[in-house]
C-alpha cells in the first residue's frame, strides 16, 4: 500500500532527517577528539602530582641522611660509643647536647633523638626517658641488624613506650647504625617524628578527601599519612586490582602507587573516577545536550514555517470552541494584516460585545436581587417589634400573668441587645448578660427544671471578646443535651486566665456524645468550620469557631470534651483584650 504524504509532511520529514544526521555526526567526532585530548592532559597532571610528592619524600629522607651522617661522624658520639664505664658516661651529655642542638635544626619537627651504644648506655635529647635501661633492640619496630646497616630506614608507625610523658603518641622513626672512629664500637641512632610531620610535607599541594588525595604506608601496610581518619584503610588498599582500581562506597577510584626503595614505604595517589573524568563527561553531556537542543530548535523552526498558514486558523477554531463552552475570555492575538488578521479582529470584537451584554444582564439581575432583599428587610421594623412586645406585656399584666410578662420583658431585652450594637467586640459581661436572659427564657420554655451557674471573675468580665459566641454554645447544650434527658439538668460557666489567654468553659449535664462522634466534631472544628458555616449554613459551634479564628487567628477557638450520657464541656480560648479597638 502506497503511503500518501502531504507536502507539509514531506518537507518536515526530509528537513528533520538531514539536520539530525549532520548534527549527530559532528557531535560524535568532536566528542572523540576532545575526550582523547582531556585524557592525555589528566594523565600528565596525575604523574606530575605524584612526582612532586616523591620529590618531597626524597628531600625529607635526604635531610634525615644529613642528620644521621653528621651525628655518626662526630667525635663526641664516637667517644660516647667507646665508653664502657657506667659512672662516667653522663659526662658526655654536654658535648652531645651541643652537637644535637645544632643538628636538630635540620628537621626541627622531630620530637626526640636517641643514641644507644652496644655497651648498654643511652643518650636522649628532646624528651624524658622512662628508664635508662630500656632494651631498644627488643622493640618489634626496630629491624634486624642487616636491614639498616648501610641504608636509610624508616620504621613502621609505633608508640613511644620508652618516654615518661605521652607514651601513647604515634610516631615513626629514622633508624641508622653508627660506629666509633675505630669501627670497634657500634651503636644505634633513633630520631622520632610525629605522624603529623607528613602532613606538612604533602598538605601544601595535595587534598586528602573523598574525591582525591595522597597516602603513604609503611613497610607493614599501616597508613602513615594521613594517619588520622584516612579515606582508605590498609585493608582497602589490599583490594586494588590489576587495572589499579579500587571500589569504596560504591564508587570507583584510580590508584597510582610506587614503593620507595630507600625507605621501604609506599607512596600513592588516588582519584575518584567521577572527578577524574568529570570534565570529559561534562563535555560529552554538553555536546549531547547541544546537539539535542539544536535538533529541537530546527524541528520547531520547520514546524512553524510549515504551519504558518494553517496555524492561525486552527488557533481561531480552538478559541471559538472555548468561547462556545462558556469561557468568555478568549482573545486572538493580531500579528498579521492579511485576511486571517481581519478575521481575528472580527472575532475579538464579537467576544467583547457579547461579554458587555452578559455583564449588563448580570448587573441588572444583581441590582434587582439587592432591591428585593432591602424591601424584605424594611418590612421588619425593630421599633414595631418593641412596641408589639410591650403591648403583649401590658396585656399579660392586665390578665395577671406575671410569668408571661416576665418572659416577654426578657425577650424584649434579648432582642434589643441583638441589634443595639455594631461593634465587632463586646465586653464579656455583655455576653454573660445576654446568656442570662436566654437561659431565663428557656427555664420557662422547658417542662423540666434547668439550673445554671456563672462563676466569672470581675477582672475577666471587663475584658472584650467577639460578640455572640456564648449563646450558640448554650443553645447547643440545651437542644442537643438537656432537652433529651428525662429530668432537669445544670449548665455551669466558669473561666480562668493563662498569661495573655482567657479560657471560658461551658459544662452541661446533658446526654453527651460518643467518642466517635466527638472525634468527628473535633476534626470538623479544626479543618472544616469555615466551609460548614458559609456553605452548609451551620450557625452553631462551627460558626463560633469560624468567627473566633477570623478575628484572633487559628491559635484560638473551641475545644470539646464529652462522655456519653454524662454531658459535654466546651472550652473557649480567646486572647486578652482590654478594649474593643481594631484587631
Amino acid at each position: 500500500m502506497k503511503i500518501s504524504l502531504s507536502l507539509f509532511s514531506k518537507l518536515f520529514l526530509t528537513f528533520s532527517l538531514l539536520t539530525s544526521f549532520s548534527l549527530i555526526s559532528t557531535g560524535y567526532v568532536t566528542n572523540l577528539n576532545m575526550a582523547k585530548t582531556l585524557n592525555n592532559k589528566l594523565d600528565n597532571e596525575t604523574n606530575t602530582i605524584l612526582n612532586q610528592n616523591m620529590k618531597a619524600v626524597t628531600l625529607f629522607v635526604n635531610d634525615l641522611d644529613r642528620m644521621g651522617s653528621s651525628i655518626s661522624q662526630s667525635s663526641s658520639v664516637s667517644d660516647f660509643l667507646k665508653n664502657k664505664n657506667e659512672e662516667t658516661y653522663p659526662s658526655y651529655f654536654r658535648k652531645l647536647d651541643e652537637l644535637i642542638e645544632s643538628i636538630h635544626a635540620i628537621r626541627p619537627e622531630n620530637i626526640g633523638i636517641t643514641i644507644v651504644s652496644d655497651n648498654g648506655f643511652i643518650y636522649n635529647f628532646g624528651y624524658t626517658i622512662l628508664n635508662r635501661h630500656v632494651q631498644f633492640n627488643q622493640f618489634q619496630w626496630i629491624p634486624p641488624f642487616n636491614t639498616y646497616v648501610n641504608d636509610t630506614y624508616l620504621t613502621p608507625v609505633h608508640t613511644r613506650s620508652y618516654v615518661a610523658v605521652n607514651e601513647e603518641q604515634s610516631v615513626f622513626s629514622f633508624v641508622r647504625q653508627i660506629s666509633s672512629t675505630n669501627l670497634k664500637d657500634q651503636g644505634l641512632l633513633i630520631i622520632d617524628f610525629p605522624t603529623d610531620v607528613l602532613t606538612g610535607l604533602f598538605d601544601a599541594q595535595n587534598s586528602t578527601a573523598e574525591n582525591s588525595g595522597f597516602f603513604v604506608t609503611d613497610q607493614n601496610g599501616v597508613m602513615a599519612y594521613p594517619y588520622r581518619d584516612p579515606f582508605f584503610t590498609a585493608a582497602d588498599l589490599q583490594t586494588i586490582n590489576d587495572s589499579s582500581r579500587i571500589v569504596k562506597n560504591d564508587k570507583f577510584y584510580k590508584v597510582i602507587h610506587k614503593r620507595d626503595q630507600a625507605t621501604g614505604w609506599t607512596i600513592g595517589a588516588y582519584f575518584s573516577e567521577d572527578q577524574l573524568y568529570a570534565s570529559i563527561n561534562q563535555f560529552r553531556k554538553s555536546t549531547i545536550l547541544t546537539v539535542i537542543q539544536t535538533i529541537f530548535i530546527c524541528l520547531i523552526a520547520s514546524y512553524f514555517i510549515s504551519r504558518s498558514i494553517a496555524g492561525p486558523i486552527q488557533k481561531l477554531k480552538k478559541l471559538m470552541k472555548q468561547f462556545g463552552s462558556g469561557d468568555f475570555n478568549p482573545y486572538f492575538e493580531i500579528r498579521r494584516k492579511d485576511e486571517i488578521g481581519a478575521l481575528g479582529v472580527g472575532f475579538n470584537q464579537m467576544v467583547k460585545r457579547i461579554k458587555e451584554l452578559v455583564q449588563l444582564v448580570y448587573e441588572e439581575q444583581n441590582e434587582k436581587r439587592k432591591a428585593e432583599v432591602a424591601a424584605l428587610q424594611s418590612q421588619i421594623n425593630p421599633h414595631f417589634l418593641y412596641n408589639t412586645l410591650e403591648s403583649i406585656n401590658s396585656l399579660a399584666r392586665k390578665n395577671k400573668e406575671p410569668e408571661i410578662s416576665k418572659m416577654i420583658v426578657m425577650l424584649g431585652k434579648l432582642l434589643r441587645m441583638s441589634i443595639s450594637t455594631y461593634d465587632d467586640l463586646v465586653r464579656i459581661e455583655t455576653e454573660l448578660e445576654y446568656v442570662r436572659y436566654y437561659l431565663e427564657i428557656h427555664k420557662f420554655r422547658l417542662q423540666r427544671p434547668i439550673d445554671y451557674e456563672i462563676k466569672i471573675d470581675a477582672e475577666i468580665r471587663e475584658l472584650y471578646t467577639v460578640k455572640w459566641i456564648l449563646q450558640p454554645i448554650i443553645e447547643n447544650a440545651i437542644i442537643h443535651g438537656l432537652d433529651r434527658k428525662q429530668h432537669g439538668g445544670n449548665i455551669k460557666i466558669t473561666s480562668w486566665s493563662d498569661d495573655d489567654d482567657i479560657y471560658i468553659q461551658i459544662t452541661d449535664q446533658g446526654v453527651g456524645v460518643s467518642y466517635e462522634k466527638l472525634q468527628m466534631m473535633r476534626y470538623d472544628l479544626q479543618h472544616h468550620a469555615d466551609h460548614l458555616t458559609k456553605v452548609e449554613r451551620k450557625v452553631g459551634l462551627y460558626n463560633v469557631q469560624s468567627r473566633i479564628q477570623l478575628h484572633f487567628g487559628r491559635n484560638y477557638g473551641l475545644y470539646l470534651d464529652s462522655v456519653l450520657n454524662e454531658g459535654m464541656k466546651v472550652t473557649v480560648k480567646i486572647p486578652r483584650r482590654t478594649s474593643n479597638g481594631s484587631l
